[in-house]
């Protein structure tokens, strides 16, 4: 309980309602690495800073609006699941150590990517997740999160997440590199 707790908090946070799991669902010998290390940016005050790991992740530093400073950084690993639009479509997890991973999309198009998060509160979204053997689960403060236990089920469900449009407000915003 304490755990599914404190991934609610990670969502609420995040301000969505994730895809989530207890332990990795994706396989991390697949984890490629298709963007150069540097500062990406929205144009908007957000910020990410990516530097490529050894071992196939990424360390994401965020700054975002005020912040004058990157943050500590997450792991990220990003695995292909196909394309969107022509363009290459990754499932990423976002490590939370203690507490499981949260998962997204990230579509990458050039020297620029697009990332979206499946918020359990939309109904597609979570249509999306039930459809593929996501279980929806909502704590006392009404967040709630969609669980899975495959990596099969994860990925088909983020590909109907894409499919279903849910990605696209996010991926409307581009992230491009702007320096080092």
């Amino acid at each position: 309980m304490i755990i599914r707790t404190a991934i609610l908090a990670a969502c609420a946070i995040a301000l969505a309602a994730c895809y989530t799991s207890d332990s990795l669902l994706l396989n991390s010998s697949a984890g490629v690495q298709p963007l150069p290390d540097g500062v990406y940016s929205n144009g908007k005050g957000d910020f990410h800073r990516l530097t490529r790991a050894s071992d196939g992740w990424y360390v994401d530093q965020i700054k975002a609006g005020d912040a004058k400073d990157f943050g500590a950084g997450d792991r990220l690993l990003l695995v292909s699941i196909g394309t969107h639009d022509g363009k290459p479509l990754y499932a990423f997890a976002k490590d939370e150590p203690e507490i499981g991973y949260i998962y997204g999309v990230v579509e990458v198009d050039g020297g620029r990517f697009y990332r979206a998060l499946p918020d359990c509160e939309e109904e597609t979204d979570r249509d999306a997740a039930a459809a593929n053997g996501g279980s929806y689960k909502e704590s006392d403060d009404g967040v709630g999160v969609c669980n899975f236990s495959s990596a099969s089920s994860l990925t088909e469900a983020l590909r109907a997440y894409v499919a279903s449009g849910g990605a696209s407000t996010d991926f409307a915003q581009a992230f491009e590199r702007t320096g080092d």
